[in-house]
């Protein structure tokens, strides 16, 4: 670990909570532990290169630069230097707003599932006389509605989030 910050090992512990946080965290289930792995380094570390977020992941060069350019594309990271030799230094933009578009993609993950939801509940409504008498059925419609209903809440969210990212971005 010759370039990259050293932290002592207690320091150290407390980043790989923090990393698994984010990872367990029910809002980012979904999400690849890999991406939120690296942002969390970014969050902790600040400015890393390809090579260290290697050596502290322990992941292959390819899976770095396919994250990091993930990461590129949220508008989460940038390039911030580009050494003589052509290393290339990236760095976290926000940390309140990459935790942001953390949010606002799981919700939208979520809100995916609306169509589906909406189908679900036709056939259990059109079918509802036979599949009454299964054990369950009860519970499966109370949380399809439940769901569906939480939809319009969620585009809400979703909207003020984005609007809050953009203020925090200009």
């Amino acid at each position: 670990m010759n370039e990259i910050a050293q932290f002592d090992e207690e320091m150290i512990k407390i980043e790989d909570e923090i990393i698994q946080f984010l990872i367990d965290f029910p809002l980012f289930i979904g999400q690849k532990s890999i991406f939120l792995t690296i942002q969390a380094y970014f969050i902790t570390r600040g400015n890393l290169t390809q090579s260290e977020l290697k050596e502290l992941t322990g992941l292959s060069s390819g899976a770095i630069s396919q994250e990091l350019r993930k990461l590129i594309d949220f508008g989460l990271i940038e390039i911030t230097k580009t050494t003589s030799t052509g290393k290339k230094i990236y760095s976290m933009k926000s940390v309140t707003s990459a935790l942001l578009t953390m949010y606002v993609e799981s919700l939208k993950d979520a809100s995916k599932w609306e169509k589906e939801l909406q189908e679900i509940k036709l056939k259990l409504e059109e079918n509802k006389e036979e599949l009454k008498l299964l054990n369950g059925y009860d519970i499966i419609y109370r949380w399809v509605n439940l769901f569906l209903q939480a939809m319009p809440l969620t585009k809400l969210i979703i909207n003020l989030m984005e609007e809050e990212k953009a203020a925090l971005e200009n």
